[in-house]
């Protein structure tokens, strides 16, 4: 995709997940299936995962087991598994073939912890989650049996958990921004805090590495950052979207950032900053994102959950 041509987006179609709000989208990387979690602010409730065909937006299953909101959904790289994390203090992975639960993980601490965002390694047989426990915990996790293998220790002071994570290609590096001004990297290799530089000025709610590893762009306080990760230096920071950006994807060649936050969806050269469009996408605020590995469909959705699938054109 030559990001200086005309970036358009075609509404595909639209699913209802009839709760009040979309906190996470996933597409499985064979296009075949859209998963959204999402909730209601509120706990001891049952709340389903949703699953629809990604071109027709037929519902498959509706997948029961979480009872407050599902602030994060991811897919393997084999669309087999969709792992789901919650407020309810529990993560649970699923079979999206059959629509089973191949098992859960619970709490078991005293203390409630409230998952808020999960990763899959590059490996594809870890994966990773972030709580708000008092220790703001990173744990690391076997996808086939549940186990869990390490967690991460933290010299950066962050009283309010984090909410996005990114893994670097090559799987050795572990990127996590939150309710702090910071953004934290760790070593995978050492599962040792390596650094933390000063993201943005209150809470950073989205995080995505470029395919060549070079480029991490974060996005929070209405700001869009374009980080430098050989140098740690911002080299682009610009206004992004009047609320909160929650969402931020990078299209395959990247060239094209992809970013939402109030009703907007807006695309950007990459390399210069430059928007190139900008679709009023929802009647609300857009909470989540999600590209297709061949980065031709786009789903969107927040609050008053909706989500709407989007061809991506070139002009």
């Amino acid at each position: 995709m030559n990001s200086l041509a005309s970036v358009q987006l075609q509404h595909l179609h639209t699913v209802d997940i009839n709760l009040n709000k979309i906190h996470s989208i996933a597409i499985s990387p064979d296009n075949q299936y859209l998963v959204a979690g999402g909730g209601n602010d509120r706990y001891r409730i049952p709340i389903s995962l949703q699953v629809w065909k990604l071109d027709t937006g037929d519902s498959i299953y509706s997948l029961e087991g979480h009872t407050a909101d599902i602030n994060g959904v991811i897919i393997s790289p084999d669309s087999q598994k969709v792992i789901s994390v919650s407020s309810d203090s529990t993560i649970r992975v699923w079979n999206l073939e059959t629509g089973t639960e191949n098992y859960h993980i619970p709490n078991n601490s005293r203390q409630s912890n409230h998952y808020y965002v999960v990763a899959i390694h590059p490996n594809s047989k870890d994966f990773i989650t972030a709580d708000n426990s008092d220790n703001r915990k990173i744990k690391i996790w076997d996808l086939k049996t549940g186990r869990e293998l390490d967690s991460l220790s933290s010299n950066t002071r962050n009283n309010y958990g984090i909410y996005a994570l990114a893994v670097s290609p090559d799987g050795n590096t572990l990127f996590g921004g939150g309710g702090s001004s910071y953004i934290q990297i760790w070593d995978l290799r050492t599962k040792r805090e390596i650094r933390a530089i000063t993201g943005h000025s209150s809470v950073g709610r989205s995080l995505c590495i470029s395919p060549d590893g070079k480029t991490l762009v974060s996005g929070g306080d209405q700001r869009i950052k374009v980080w430098d990760l050989e140098t740690g230096e911002a080299r682009l920071s610009f206004y992004g979207h009047a609320d909160l950006v929650r969402g931020v994807v990078i299209t395959p060649d990247g060239n094209t950032l992809i970013s939402a936050g109030d009703r907007f969806i807006k695309m950007w050269d990459l390399n210069t900053g430059k928007k190139l469009n900008t679709v009023e996408a929802h009647d609300n605020a857009i909470c989540a994102l999600a590209l297709s590995n061949d980065g031709t469909i786009l789903a969107s959705g927040g609050v008053g959950g909706k989500v709407k699938v989007w061809q991506i054109l070139q002009q």
